[in-house]
């Protein structure tokens, strides 16, 4: 039945845009830690004690988070299009 099938699409979309989300805060939450720890390095630094290849790592973490976040934040915009797709189709039918 085509309505089950789009059901099914609706579905599988919602799951989809839900899953992109956590993945969307699970990197926020984590940059946004990222960019403590590094600040408090920063300020260890300019202190004189602490160690500025650990800083500059932490700054390379913090990177790499922010292009995690990047691509998480796509996958829920293709995410978000998928249900839009989804929903149209249920109701064009």
């Amino acid at each position: 039945m085509v309505q089950t099938r789009v059901l099914a699409e609706c579905a599988r979309a919602v799951a989809s845009v839900d899953s992109a989300r956590v993945k969307l805060a699970t990197a926020s939450n984590l940059i946004a830690e990222q960019q403590r720890q590094v600040e408090t390095e920063r300020r260890i630094v300019a202190a004189g004690e602490g160690d500025k290849l650990t800083l500059l790592t932490g700054r390379g973490r913090m990177s790499t988070t922010a292009i995690a976040r990047l691509d998480a934040a796509m996958e829920l915009q293709a995410a978000l299009g998928a249900l839009e797709d989804a929903t149209q189709s249920l109701r064009d039918r």
